[in-house]
């Protein structure tokens, strides 16, 4: 069963004005978070969720069940994950981004704006993907790779690691 919970943000200015900011979002069974917890509005995580220390969530956002994140998380406006989900430490969401199920990230990736990203999926570690993109199913972006903006990576793709991937070709640069 969900249960909405409320953040309060106390906040003083330069001035000395203070600001009190209540923010609602909605939990699932088990929900477990680490310190520093910032949610935004319209933001529902599902059963299970598991958040390191330094969560961000911006607002309208929906987690599926099962979602392991790490340290340091960052998630922009709009974006919808699927269920089992495994965010990295260190990773940044921009918005409007959709993840399918069943999708681990490596620490330090980047997801760019309106990506979408399809199940079962694996992205490692330092990878980019840039405005656009689109990885489909059962896809592995390697280590230190970037997919470039607008680029549609069919089902069952693998990039290299330190791969620059675009529309017409993949280069693969030696570390």
């Amino acid at each position: 069963m969900a249960e909405e919970r409320e953040h309060v943000d106390r906040t003083v200015d330069d001035s000395g004005k203070i600001t009190i900011t209540r923010t609602r979002y909605v939990v699932g069974k088990s929900f477990k978070a680490g310190h520093d917890l910032c949610v935004g509005e319209a933001v529902a995580f599902g059963d299970r969720a598991k958040l390191g220390e330094c969560f961000t969530a911006s607002m309208e956002l929906t987690f599926g069940d099962d979602l392991m994140a790490g340290e340091h998380v960052q998630a922009g406006y709009d974006n919808v994950f699927g269920d089992k989900v495994t965010l990295g430490d260190f990773d940044t969401f921009e918005g409007g981004n959709t993840v399918g199920d069943r999708v681990t990230f490596g620490p330090s990736t980047r997801v760019g704006f309106d990506t979408k990203i399809g199940n079962d999926s694996r992205i490692e570690e330092d990878a980019v993907i840039l405005d656009g993109a689109e990885v489909g199913a059962f896809c592995h972006v390697g280590k230190g790779s970037v997919v470039d903006a607008g680029t549609v990576l069919p089902y069952g793709f693998t990039v290299p690691d330190y791969s620059v991937v675009t529309s017409r070709n993949v280069i693969t640069v030696s570390a």
